[in-house]
């Protein structure tokens, strides 16, 4: 540019700065190339907050545990010369200090609540330096306001997963403490996010169990719940998925509680027990992917001679009636490896003896039930009472005293049947009282005594007491559920019990009316959510159920 004497003339024109000047001849014609910057020009550093599960920062908190991703931006405008970054420089500056990381994009779990100062600080590679400040708050709501993020999951074993992904269920199991520990009353959680390996794994927030394809190998999980208040947390989980492992070998432990009570045992005696198993090498809590069933042998029903069968890793039983009882444990794995029963080793606890078994007492107990005689060609009310007393003598009972309190009494001695039945000739309350001995224990009352009120109704219909059958074990309940192709919705169900059954029942879990074929048809769910969907079969006058969670999105 030249000024009115033909001379070149750079300074400012309206405020702007001219920087730098080039002349160009073309032909005949000279042109000025001018960069012109300051009010026209910007450089600037900018910072992107965002947390595991892609949710930007919402100017009030993020929850303790959760991780901050940074993202580092750098925008030059000026041509020439764009300015390049030669460093990237982070520092979080709080109750615990971070840094400084040298990245451009990086990420930071925090655990300690608090308010963080992040600093990204770029330098240029003329030696500038540019940078960008932001604050934010890690809060803990979990111990301030009882918000307690929690998850399971459980993983497909019986579909076949040759050469692909396993099927993996995540099912939450969060709490909210209503009204304690700071929570306000009607306060819920409204908002489920899910991060696997670093990403956000579901679409919507909605609390529905999540089905979602892994590969074996472990794997990282994390749960972020927000309530209707705006409070939020997080948990992070390592879990590792086992591929379907042929030739399995598992190792099953156990362990039982019986709370404070100390030998020498009697009933009502309640057992807490536990097991685990270890396959081929792996811990306990690796291997209980692979696990598909427990079963347990509490020992024999003195009633009924049968076993007392219970379906679970970890049972609570009572024992109510008097005797020795060895219990043992198997599990069974989804490759159909069965394990080999575990019993209690030899005094392994106080009160189990070195037969890995232990007795509840007291040693004489007197017990029964009755059922009325339908078809009664008397007049009168025919009941026949059935004797369940117990002794722990080698000798067993030798005699047991029945008064029908009508007056009438009848003595039975060893060798004799001690199932009685007898004729009331009118309708009304009677106490029946049994007594028991054996020749070895004292007499008790209460113990060695046992009294029931009776109540003898007009007409055919009387009351009755029955002893529990429990299960055998001859039958055992189990189904899959499997997503239906192309439906978000509908389920397909597949019945895989064992043992002689004859009847089945599937509950869906949303109020519609069971079906009771052994294959139901496609069963369509109407709304988002987790149900429980349960199989109850029965057999052998034997029944037992399993249930299933599955989740509608």
């Amino acid at each position: 540019m030249r000024n009115g004497n033909g001379e070149d003339e750079i300074g400012q024109v309206e405020g702007i700065i001219m920087d730098t000047w080039k002349t160009m001849r073309i032909g005949s014609v000279f042109l000025v190339l001018i960069v012109v910057c300051g009010t026209l020009c910007s450089a600037t550093t900018t910072i992107t907050l965002t947390d595991r599960a892609g949710l930007p920062y919402d100017g009030i908190s993020y929850p303790v545990g959760d991780t901050l991703v940074l993202e580092g931006d750098y925008v030059n405008t000026v041509v020439p010369p764009v300015r390049n970054v030669m460093v990237w420089n982070w520092t979080i500056a709080g109750p615990v200090s971070y840094g400084p990381i040298n990245e451009q994009d990086t990420f930071q779990r925090i655990d300690t609540p608090g308010t963080y100062t992040v600093r990204l600080t770029v330098t240029l590679d003329n030696g500038s330096q540019e940078e960008s400040v932001q604050e934010v708050v890690f809060a803990d709501d979990s111990t301030e306001y009882g918000l307690v993020p929690d998850f399971t999951f459980s993983v497909d074993r019986i579909t076949e997963t040759r050469n692909r992904p396993l099927d993996v269920t995540l099912i939450d199991q969060s709490q909210l403490s209503d009204g304690t520990m700071g929570s306000s009353v009607g306060e819920s959680v409204t908002n489920w996010y899910w991060v696997v390996d670093g990403e956000r794994v579901n679409a919507d927030s909605t609390r529905a169990a999540l089905p979602i394809q892994m590969d074996s190998g472990r794997h990282t999980v994390g749960l972020r719940i927000d309530t209707s208040l705006g409070r939020k947390a997080y948990i992070e989980k390592e879990i590792q998925i086992l591929p379907n492992i042929p030739g399995s070998n598992p190792v099953v432990s156990i362990t039982a509680d019986i709370g404070e009570m100390v030998p020498p045992l009697s009933v009502p005696l309640t057992v807490r027990y536990s097991a685990q198993a270890s396959v081929n090498g792996y811990t306990p809590e690796v291997s209980q992917s692979l696990v598909k069933s427990w079963e347990w042998d509490l020992g024999v029903d003195p009633v009924n001679g049968k076993s007392i069968r219970v379906f679970q890793q970890n049972p609570t039983y009572t024992y109510e009636i008097p005797g020795t009882y060895a219990p043992q444990v198997r599990c069974i794995l989804y490759d159909g490896t069965v394990s080999p029963w575990v019993s209690f080793s030899a005094n392994q606890l106080p009160w189990i003896d070195a037969t890995g078994s232990f007795t509840v007492g007291p040693p004489l107990w007197a017990d029964f039930y009755w059922e009325p005689i339908k078809d009664n060609p008397t007049s009168g009310y025919l009941i026949k009472f059935y004797d369940v007393s117990s002794s722990l003598s080698p000798a067993g009972i030798t005699q047991w005293d029945w008064n029908f309190g009508d007056g009438k009494t009848t003595r039975v001695r060893a060798g004799e049947d001690p199932n009685v039945t007898h004729l009331f000739k009118e309708p009304r309350t009677y106490t029946v009282t049994l007594g028991v001995s054996d020749g070895v224990n004292p007499f008790v009352d209460g113990v060695t005594t046992k009294s029931y009120n009776i109540n003898v109704l007009e007409g055919y219909e009387q009351t009755s007491r029955k002893p529990s059958t429990g299960n055998s074990g001859l039958i055992q309940a189990s189904f899959v559920a499997n997503l239906v192709a192309g439906s978000s919705n509908t389920f397909s169900f597949a019945d895989r019990s064992f043992g002689p059954i004859t009847t089945w029942s599937w509950d869906f879990g949303d109020g519609s009316e069971p079906s009771h074929e052994q294959t139901p048809p496609d069963h369509q769910y109407l709304r988002a959510g987790t149900y429980q969907v349960v199989l109850t079969v029965a057999g052998d006058e034997e029944t037992d159920s399993t249930s299933r969670i599955i989740g509608v999105r």
